[in-house]
């Protein structure tokens, strides 16, 4: 009887990513006290999975290509191994399982496997998406298109809203598209379960993406739904204006900073668009939780009207 092969040696050669998050590195002592990784070298295997080449990282955890063999032939997956082992830690993962189970929408990954590695880390094993991030896909559109971009994602992570879970950590990596064009919603790791009180919450600080975060998680306050609509403004500007660029809090209408968008992105109707979005992220953006959009499902119907009046209006020469 022939030996199964090693299913390390069924993986691609996949090139590691850049998407590293250089931000983490450079704030482990910083301000956050974001804590490393404890010393863990990454295994070859997870559980079942043997695992390839590096594909991200975040705060705690890293996603690599992986694979297993099954009855039907080898199968594909990306896991996210934590960076670290300990309760906290598995409780996060478990939570992040949770959810993934719960939510009955194409517009996140599916859950394939879920375990503890050799060294005692939790992983999780997730359908891999073959796909773009929004920040990608935008640049070669116009602004007409971005617009009709960023409403689509609004409402795909309106509907984790309508199932009452906050995702906490939005950001353009995190919103990725399928070819064949459905938004995808990845890591849910520090998301909140409105239904569950007792479920580790999003307010915490550890792992956060500083750049996207509302005000409220970088206290450490209290977080909610608009928290996410915070972050959707964020990426909203960057998306259309094709660059990152950092944002006061002060900018959610408290003084009189102006949000320009009349250069934003390539297109007849781009300074008209910027003009519209530069209302909603006024909204989007106000420093206050309160003073928001209650949720992303309220942000997308805000760029609808944006779309209407942009599509009403004589096409600027």
């Amino acid at each position: 009887m022939a030996t199964p092969p090693d299913p390390a040696d069924l993986l691609d050669d996949a090139p590691e990513a850049e998407q590293a998050e250089a931000l983490f590195d450079r704030l482990l002592a910083g301000p956050l006290h974001l804590a490393g990784a404890d010393g863990l070298e990454a295994p070859t295997h997870a559980g079942p999975w043997a695992l390839g080449a590096r594909i991200g990282t975040g705060g705690l955890s890293t996603v690599y290509v992986a694979i297993r063999p099954t009855a039907a032939g080898p199968q594909r997956a990306a896991v996210k191994l934590a960076k670290r082992s300990g309760d906290e830690t598995a409780a996060l993962f478990a939570h992040e399982a949770r959810l993934l189970q719960r939510l009955p929408t194409p517009a996140v990954a599916h859950l394939l496997d879920a375990g503890e590695s050799a060294d005692g880390r939790a992983y999780l094993a997730l359908e891999r998406i073959e796909g773009r991030s929004v920040s990608a896909v935008a640049r070669d559109q116009t602004a007409w298109e971005r617009l009709l971009l960023l409403w689509r994602v609004c409402r795909a992570v309106g509907g984790l809203h309508q199932q009452e879970v906050v995702h906490g950590d939005l950001k353009p990596d995190h919103l990725v598209l399928r070819p064949d064009g459905t938004v995808v919603v990845l890591d849910l790791g520090l998301a909140r379960d409105l239904r569950d009180p007792a479920a580790p919450a999003s307010g915490r600080r550890l792992g956060l993406t500083p750049e996207f975060a509302a005000p409220e998680q970088i206290l450490g306050e209290p977080v909610g739904t608009a928290a996410d609509v915070y972050a959707l403004g964020l990426v909203i500007r960057e998306v259309l204006e094709g660059c990152r660029t950092h944002v006061p809090w002060a900018v959610g209408g408290e003084t009189d900073a102006e949000i320009d968008l009349s250069e934003a992105a390539p297109g007849a109707s781009g300074a008209l668009i910027g003009r519209y979005v530069g209302e909603v992220l006024r909204t989007a953006l106000q420093t206050d939780p309160a003073r928001r959009y209650p949720t992303a499902g309220a942000l997308a119907r805000a760029l609808d009207d944006v779309l209407d009046a942009v599509a009403e209006a004589p096409r600027l020469a």
